[in-house]
């Protein structure tokens, strides 16, 4: 069975203001966290996933990164560097969570979310608003992520390319649980 993605994250400088934004157009419930300079996501979608915004460091650019959960978060880092990641944020464990970041070997930021598989938690409310149910990690080279993350993670790729573009969907292996991944690049061959 595969890690499924089950959070995401917005961080950048103005994450208030950032959180005021995504409520107003997509009607987002937020609940502030002050005293961490994070404000938790509940997408009130009735689906899909929920996430979070923080602030990044003094610097640090915005980005937007998504979380995989796994029971033992300091192997599956261990494993990723193994495999060319570098570490951004080591195992650390709060109140409500235990989780790690690091960067894939295209310069990606993911992270890594302690869970058991059991789908505890508060998860997403019932309601219309707009679903995060997709993300995708673009890089100039997606096929040479395709074994990163299909070793680290148990996740399948089809390479789904057509003429001009590269492009695989991901299927997670995670029995339905989170949400769907894909891995491109833009008809450039850059990112973003």
């Amino acid at each position: 069975m595969g890690n499924p993605v089950v959070h995401f994250e917005l961080n950048g400088p103005q994450w208030g203001e950032v959180a005021k934004f995504y409520t107003d157009l997509f009607g987002w419930s937020t609940q502030e966290y002050p005293q961490m300079n994070y404000t938790t996501v509940d997408t009130h979608a009735g689906g899909g996933i929920n996430g979070g915004l923080g602030k990044t460091q003094e610097g640090q650019p915005s980005f937007v990164t998504f979380y995989v959960e796994t029971p033992d978060p300091q192997g599956a880092l261990d494993k990723a560097e193994s495999l060319g990641a570098k570490t951004v944020v080591p195992v650390t464990e709060m109140e409500m969570v235990t989780f790690a970041m690091f960067t894939d070997p295209a310069g990606a930021v993911i992270g890594l979310v302690k869970g058991d598989g059991s789908d505890q938690g508060p998860g997403v409310s019932a309601g219309d608003n707009p679903k995060v149910d997709w993300f995708e990690v673009l890089a100039a080279d997606p096929k040479s992520l395709w074994n990163f993350y299909s070793e680290l993670f148990g996740w399948k790729v089809q390479d789904s390319s057509g003429e001009g573009f590269v492009y695989g969907q991901v299927d997670t292996q995670a029995g339905g649980r989170g949400i769907g991944v894909g891995s491109a690049a833009r008809p450039t061959g850059r990112p973003g």
